[in-house]
Order: structure tokens, then sequence, then C-alpha cells
């Protein structure tokens, strides 16, 4: 049994769609992320650790200035 052409995609549109997707996935390939958020949560979170690296030392060297 055949499906009628009207229900099928004539071969310009299926091009048109397929070029599409391929220049949607190149695109999506070849784009470049942002990292802003990327570099401030680690420095957050290496000033964290500093902070409290540099109390743990005062502390367990009897610096009571904490």
């Amino acid at each position: 049994m055949r499906i009628p052409d009207t229900e099928n995609p004539n071969s310009e549109d299926f091009q048109k769609v397929l070029k599409r997707a391929i220049e949607f996935a190149i695109q999506g390939t070849f784009f470049k992320p942002n990292l802003n958020w990327f570099f401030v949560l680690g420095g957050i979170n290496l000033g964290i650790f500093l902070i409290l690296k540099i109390i743990y030392l005062c502390l367990k060297c009897g610096c009571r200035s904490f």
C-alpha cells in the first residue's frame, strides 16, 4: 500500500530541513561556551579554600588571633 504523495514531503523541503539540521549541528560543534561563570565560581572556591587553610594553620600552630 502506497502513501499518497500529498503526505510525503517533496525533495526541496527535505533538503531545506536537512541543510538547517546540518548547519545547526556545525554551529553547536564550533560554538565557544561562555566560561565566565566557571572562572567566577573557581575563584570563589579557591578563596574559601585559602581562608579556611589559613585559619586551620593558625589554629594548629597556636596563633589565637582568630
